[in-house]
């Protein structure tokens, strides 16, 4: 079997060059007014930022990562438009929903535990068509508002970040597993076995 490889830039600072990447995404897709693209491109921001800065040992995005670094970056300064403080456990609630099956409605909702997240953008508001009675209210959030929240916690994440040595190079050092583009080549069988034999040396004790 035929493998391949890629090669690949390193920057010194990945975790800046990811968030830069995806906030100019959120902001193409906001121009283009694709409004559940940009949700889908900020909750799941949340889940690699939250990760990339967890503490030691965490290999995968949870709940507490994501649910941790909303409180301290989103959380404090995010109001629905009737000016309630949008909840960092609600906010997780939205993500299941809308990146497990596009809705605002998740496990967490339906078992009463958290609210819903409605969205207002472009004029119209973002919900779904079953009936709430018997449910509290939504809360709705203006679109353009959780993209400016999320922008200003991720400047204000970098700073903090690239102020703490260790936690920069925690977080830098996971970066290098985020997916990264580069030039590829299919390796010739001659590369395969050599590559092979150079793994099994380096399991030698």
């Amino acid at each position: 079997m035929r493998g391949y490889k890629i090669y690949l830039s390193y920057p010194d600072d990945s975790v800046t060059e990811w968030v830069n990447a995806r906030i100019l995404a959120i902001g193409v897709c906001l121009n283009s007014e694709l409004p559940e693209a940009v949700l889908t491109l900020i909750y799941s921001g949340i889940d690699v930022i939250g990760w990339l800065d967890a503490p030691g040992g965490q290999q995968y995005a949870k709940e507490g990562s994501f649910v941790t670094w909303a409180e301290r970056y989103i959380s404090p300064t995010l109001h629905a438009i009737d000016g309630e403080q949008v909840k960092a456990a609600d906010l997780y609630s939205a993500r299941c929903g809308i990146l497990h099956v596009s809705s605002p409605m998740s496990s967490g909702t339906r078992k009463g535990e958290t609210r819903e997240i409605w969205y207002q953008f472009g004029g119209g508001t973002g919900g779904h068509a079953l009936a709430v009675t018997g449910k509290e209210l939504q809360l709705v959030v203006d679109l353009e508002v959780l993209e400016r929240t999320f922008r200003d916690g991720c400047d204000k994440f970098l700073s903090e970040l690239k102020s703490d040595s260790h936690r920069f190079k925690k977080a830098n050092e996971r970066a290098q597993q985020l997916l990264k583009w580069g030039m590829g080549s299919i390796m010739s069988d001659e590369e395969v076995e050599a590559y092979r034999a150079d793994e099994r040396a380096k399991q030698r004790p």
